[in-house]
């Protein structure tokens, strides 16, 4: 009986459903992920060099969310001058932050869906359109 009941038990781990992880800073699936973020930003930032100030991320399986901030390598507030968002910007329909979806395939990290500068939560129902583990996104409220 007891060796069923730990056969039992095992099953459960093996099957349960892995919880999600922040990958630490300077660790190398950040990077991955950050540098994804970076090259599909390129074009909207005009170029401009941008690190992002995470304030939330989160991995599951081949799944990840990022929310945050873009910044200069200096750490001062990203200068939006020069880009394509600058109107909105000016005009006060652009809020300061980053959110994406990253998917990983064939080994390689790749950005999924992402907005910069939203003025509401654009990521809501992003598990649904793109089947994506609901755990990895922040919690309402």
């Amino acid at each position: 009986m007891k060796s069923f009941a730990l056969g039992l038990f095992l099953l459960a781990v093996v099957l349960a459903p892995a919880a999600p992880t922040t990958p630490k800073p300077g660790s190398k699936v950040r990077k991955e992920l950050m540098d994804s973020l970076r090259s599909a930003t390129k074009k909207v930032l005009a170029n401009k060099p941008v690190v992002w100030k995470v304030n939330h991320l989160s991995v599951e399986g081949d799944w990840a969310f990022m929310m945050g901030v873009p910044q200069q390598p200096n750490g001062k507030a990203f200068d939006y001058r020069g880009t394509e968002l600058w109107d909105q910007v000016q005009e006060g329909i652009f809020d300061d932050w980053v959110c994406a979806l990253f998917v990983k395939s064939k080994g390689k990290w790749t950005v999924k869906q992402w907005q910069i500068g939203a003025t509401d939560v654009a990521w809501f129902g992003w598990w649904e359109d793109f089947k994506a583990p609901r755990s990895i996104f922040p919690k309402a409220g």
